[in-house]
Parts: structure tokens; sequence; C-alpha cells
């Protein structure tokens, strides 16, 4: 609160304490989410023999020589299988943030992740085939 709001309405006094932990108001904000590029240096030592090079390990990857990462590939299946979104409204998306980006790239994206997560969810079907009871969504079928 600014000093000159602080004064006792009743006698216009400046001795004011604080009377409890104060009143919080709540107010819910979208704050969008942001691509990064991120720029990976890999160190080159030469030795001092002139025939010898060691280069640091390039960090590990979901994809083997891709270069996009793991949030990103998340981001991908999330949106096309729990938000429905299509690949076309997602590139454009994308391309918005600054990731150049196209349908079929996302498309290949999205096969790489289902291969990637292919041994999860392998797992996952023999965990729910070895159950006695598996409970599923109560929508009725015919």
């Amino acid at each position: 609160m600014p000093a000159e709001e602080r004064r006792c309405p009743a006698c216009g006094g400046e001795a004011l304490k604080p009377l409890g932990e104060g009143r919080r108001t709540v107010v819910y904000e979208y704050v969008p989410a942001f691509f990064e590029k991120q720029v990976h240096v890999q160190e080159v030592l030469a030795c001092a023999c002139g025939r010898g090079v060691v280069t640091a390990p390039a960090p590990p990857k979901v994809v083997d020589k891709g270069e996009y990462g793991p949030g990103l590939l998340a981001h991908v299946v999330v949106s096309k299988c729990a938000d429905a979104m299509p690949l076309h409204r997602l590139a454009q998306r994308m391309e918005r943030g600054g990731v150049p980006m196209s349908r079929s790239t996302l498309t290949d994206l999205f096969h790489q992740s289902a291969q990637a997560l292919l041994p999860l969810s392998s797992h996952l079907l023999q965990c729910i085939a070895s159950a006695e009871v598996v409970w599923a969504d109560e929508t009725p079928l015919r």
C-alpha cells in the first residue's frame, strides 16, 4: 500500500500495524507457452602430438539424429491425442511460435514418438491382460 494511503480513516494517524495475513484475491491468467531453441556445443579437443582428436558426446535424443527434444515430442502427442488437435492446425501454431514445421514433419514426429513409447505401451497391455478385473469407461456401447 502506498505511504499516502497509510492513514487511519478515523483519526488520520499513521501508526498502523498489520492485522492478520491480509486479504487475498485470486486471479487466473493465461501465460502462453513458448518454444525454445537450444544449441548444444560439443567440445572438441586436439592432442599436442597432432594425431589425436576427442569430441565430447552429444546429449541423448529420443529420436536418433532428430532435432526435436522430448518436451516438443510430448507436446505433439498430447495435442494430437488428448486435445484432438489436427496436425495441420498444430503446425500453424508452432510456426507462429517460431518453429519451422510442416504437417508431414509432425506426422513423422508422432510416429517416431509412438515407436519410442512402444516398450511402455506393450508393458501396460501386459499388465492389463494379467489383471483379474479391468476397469474401463462406463459408457454403454452396443
